[in-house]
């Protein structure tokens, strides 16, 4: 095993030893947007309302592209696979392992694990409506906004 495979399991301990040795469970640290294999991922607009249950609200990257679904330190990658139908999703799993994607100059990513394929867009959004209800949050690619002159 590895010094950073060593690093990240003491430091998974650690956690799980936090979280039973604290009295309260104040849930999982939600954090705005964090940088994740050279992107930025910021927390999806109206995620109070959504956690509510306001599904209405979820953003069309949940539809068109990708996003991460995250709890935690447990995250959940989807992906839309086949944008000629949208209609066949990819689903992972992977453990944060930080802001940084190097170690030592060393480029690391975490073990991505799949977990489901070709799922219709109405499986996914079941899903994603079960995951919101189990407490995970939508973090999607930041917009990029442009400016045009007319």
């Amino acid at each position: 095993m590895s010094i950073f495979a060593k690093a990240k399991e003491a430091y998974r301990k650690r956690l799980e030893e936090d979280d039973f040795s604290s009295d309260e469970d104040d849930g999982p640290d939600v954090v705005d947007s964090f940088n994740f294999l050279e992107k930025k991922w910021v927390l999806a607009p109206n995620m109070n309302q959504i956690a509510e249950g306001n599904l209405e609200l979820v953003p069309i990257e949940c539809l068109l592209t990708h996003y991460i679904l995250r709890y935690d330190i447990h995250c959940i990658y989807i992906a839309l696979d086949n944008h000629e139908t949208g209609d066949a999703f990819e689903i992972y799993e992977f453990n944060w392992i930080g802001e940084s994607d190097t170690y030592h100059d060393e480029k690391i990513e975490p073990e991505f694990t799949q977990i489901e394929s070709g799922l219709s867009a109405v499986e996914t959004g079941r899903f994603l409506a079960d995951r919101i209800r189990d407490g995970y949050m939508i973090y999607i690619e930041e917009r990029k906004e442009i400016d045009i002159a007319i």
